[in-house]
C-alpha cells in the first residue's frame, strides 16, 4: 500500500472556514463552563466570607463586652451553625449578666436594710444603757432585749452570707460563660 502525501484538490479551500468555525465553537464551549465555574466559585466564596465576617463582628463585640450583637446566621452550613452557636452563647451570657445584676440589686437592698437595722440597734442600745442606770429590773429586761437583737443580727448575718454565696456562684457561672466565649473566639480565629 502506498501512502498519499498529497492533498485533495479543492479540500483546503473548502475546509478553511469550517476549521475556523469548529475552532471557535470549541474555544467557546471550553471557556463558557470555565467562566461559569469561576462565577459560581466567587459567589460561594462571598457567601462564606460574609458569614465569617458576621461571626467575627460578634466575637469583636464580645471582646468589648457588648452582648447585644448577634450574627443572625440561620443557614445549615458550617459557618451558619457556628454563627447560631455563637448567638446562643451570647444569649446565655446576656441572661447570666442579667441574673448577676438582679442579685447585685438584691444585695444592695439587703445592705440598706442591714444599715437601717444597725442604726435601730444602736439607738436601742443607747436607750437601754440610759435606762439600766435607773432601775435594776429594767436592766435585766434590757439585757434580754439585747440578746434578742443579737440573735436577729446573727440570723441576718447568715442571710447575708447566703446572699454572698449566691452572688459568688453567679460570678463563677459568668466566668465559665466568658471562658466559653473566649474559646469560641479562639476557634473562630483559627478558622
Amino acid at each position: 500500500m502506498t501512502r498519499s502525501t498529497g492533498s485533495i484538490p479543492g479540500a483546503s479551500a473548502a475546509s478553511g472556514p469550517t476549521v475556523s468555525r469548529a475552532s471557535a465553537v470549541l474555544t467557546i464551549s471550553l471557556r463558557a463552563p470555565s467562566a461559569l465555574a469561576v462565577a459560581v466559585g466567587l459567589f460561594v466564596a462571598r457567601m462564606i466570607v460574609g458569614g465569617l465576617r458576621r461571626v467575627q463582628a460578634v466575637s469583636e463585640a464580645l471582646e468589648r463586652a457588648d452582648l447585644t450583637v448577634t450574627s443572625g446566621l440561620t443557614s445549615t452550613d458550617e459557618v451558619g451553625v457556628m454563627g447560631a452557636a455563637l448567638d446562643a452563647a451570647v444569649g446565655s451570657l446576656r441572661e447570666i449578666v442579667g441574673t448577676i445584676d438582679g442579685s447585685a440589686t438584691a444585695l444592695a437592698g439587703a445592705a440598706e436594710e442591714m444599715s437601717a437595722t444597725t442604726s435601730q440597734i444602736a439607738a436601742g442600745a443607747e436607750e437601754t444603757s440610759a435606762q439600766a442606770g435607773a432601775v435594776s429590773a429594767a436592766a435585766e429586761q434590757i439585757s434580754r432585749n439585747v440578746q434578742t437583737v443579737a440573735s436577729g443580727a446573727e440570723q441576718m448575718g447568715g442571710s447575708i452570707r447566703e446572699i454572698a454565696h449566691n452572688a459568688a456562684e453567679a460570678a463563677k457561672a459568668a466566668g465559665g460563660a466568658v471562658d466559653a466565649a473566649a474559646s469560641t473566639s479562639r476557634t473562630i480565629a483559627r478558622l
